[in-house]
């Protein structure tokens, strides 16, 4: 019991006891009530410490005169400090005395592997409007120069040696290429090409030439719409783009492609009907990896086919023949695509099944699409057309062996273990590739009875 006893008495006297913090914050408030107690007479009785608080003030307001006296001296020593490092004029060239290269065709030479062109337009010759691809004085609004070389590097140089003013590629837009140089494999020129860093290779169409050169081409191709006929046909490319005519494809794509070893490039292939019209005539397929060489041509129904089931595009206006004298033309409004690919001992399966939603835009003669039955036969009949034409433009790839398809990403992507046992020099030749098509016909537009 006095064990009980003497244990509870300390702890009695342990809350009794404040703490630490308790005593400081008692001591600071007695002070304060002292303080509050004493006369005005007895505060200024500290004259003393008065004295030293005025010197520090006065001192502190000395100080700070200094600094703003300083102020702007160390501002306008700044400013001269930034006028110097800004200062870009110390390089400048004027515009008017750099060549512009718009345009660069490259063709097999004669005495050596490749020739060189580049079109560059005149500012002193160019007229006030667009319209004539002649000035007021009568001269052309370009020039075109030509050069052969070992590599395009040397051939660059060589052209600058022909050049009267600097030339500058930071606005290049195009690169045709002509069919018999790409038939072969031509590493450098790819490789020289995604080295210099002053092309923007993101704004610049590779397209290939067909049955002509690209020197040629370059000189003899003169639309009377554009002064500048390189600037004509960027403006048709983008346009076809941005409908979905045609795929987008600029030189970053072909050389990031040629890289990946799953995947195979493309190009545009144009053709040049006469003097002021040239046409796009379809794609150019593209194999083997590092050493890419053309493969083959897919015309323009091929590639709207191709687009559908590579990229999942529109591709523009399906035109199907229904029955003998009737047509139906259908405009996909909306498009998926799956890829449904298995294996059979080590025989790549691939099963695309593209759903498109269209509006019919015209039927020749007239035929009545509000009946069910006869809309239901109408969109099996566009499901076969679209599937017949599908399988002619897989059989051609397959010929090819250019798996622009890109089937051969997909399988390393979700088949990693299949995709190191299959040999890809022959898988895609020989895989089984179906394409199946849902049509769904959404609107049949306004009928008059």
């Amino acid at each position: 019991m006095v064990k009980k006893t003497c244990r509870l008495a300390s702890l009695k006297r342990r809350r009794q006891r404040p703490s630490c913090k308790a005593a400081t914050l008692n001591n600071i408030f007695a002070a304060l009530r002292r303080a509050l107690k004493n006369s005005p007479e007895k505060l200024r009785a500290g004259a003393p410490k008065t004295r030293n608080l005025k010197l520090t003030a006065a001192s502190n307001r000395q100080r700070r005169c200094r600094s703003i006296k300083a102020k702007p001296l160390f501002f306008s020593l700044l400013l001269l400090l930034c006028l110097v490092i800004i200062s870009g004029c110390w390089d400048e060239r004027d515009l008017e005395k750099r060549a512009m290269v718009v345009a660069i065709g490259i063709d097999k030479g004669k005495k050596y592997p490749l020739k060189v062109s580049v079109e560059i337009p005149l500012p002193k010759n160019l007229g006030n409007g667009s319209g004539s691809n002649q000035s007021q004085g009568g001269g052309k609004s370009y020039k075109v120069i030509s050069t052969e070389a070992n590599s395009l590097a040397q051939a660059l140089v060589d052209l600058q040696w022909k050049a009267e003013q600097t030339l500058f590629f930071g606005d290049l837009r195009e690169l045709i290429l002509s069919e018999p140089l790409v038939k072969k494999p031509f590493p450098s020129l790819f490789d020289a090409f995604s080295r210099m860093a002053v092309i923007r290779k993101s704004q610049i169409w590779p397209m290939i030439i067909k049955g002509e050169s690209a020197e040629k081409f370059l000189k003899t191709f003169t639309p009377p719409e554009e002064q500048i006929p390189k600037i004509y046909l960027r403006g048709m490319i983008l346009s076809d783009e941005n409908i979905q005519y045609i795929p987008k494809n600029t030189l970053a794509n072909v050389v990031m492609d040629r890289i990946n070893s799953t995947k195979e490039p493309f190009m545009l292939v144009i053709k040049q009907v006469n003097k002021s019209n040239v046409k796009i005539v379809g794609i150019g397929a593209f194999k083997g990896g590092s050493n890419t060489h053309l493969a083959g041509f897919l015309n323009i129904y091929d590639m709207a086919q191709w687009q559908r089931a590579a990229l999942e595009e529109d591709a523009g206006e399906m035109f199907v023949p229904l029955a003998k004298g009737k047509q139906m033309t259908l405009l996909p409004s909306k498009i998926k695509r799956k890829h449904h690919i298995s294996f059979h001992d080590h025989q790549l399966k691939d099963v695309i099944d593209i759903y498109v939603d269209g509006e019919v835009i015209e039927t020749t003669p007239k035929i009545d699409l509000k009946n069910i039955k006869k809309r239901n036969a109408a969109e099996k009949r566009v499901e076969y057309v679209m599937e017949k034409r599908s399988d002619r433009m897989v059989h051609k790839l397959q010929r090819f062996n250019s798996d622009i398809l890109d089937i051969r990403t997909m399988v390393r992507s979700y088949y990693p273990s299949m995709y190191n046992k299959i040999d890809w020099k022959t898988a895609f030749k020989q895989a089984d590739i179906t394409v199946r098509y849902h049509v769904s016909i959404k609107r049949v537009g306004l009928e008059t009875s």
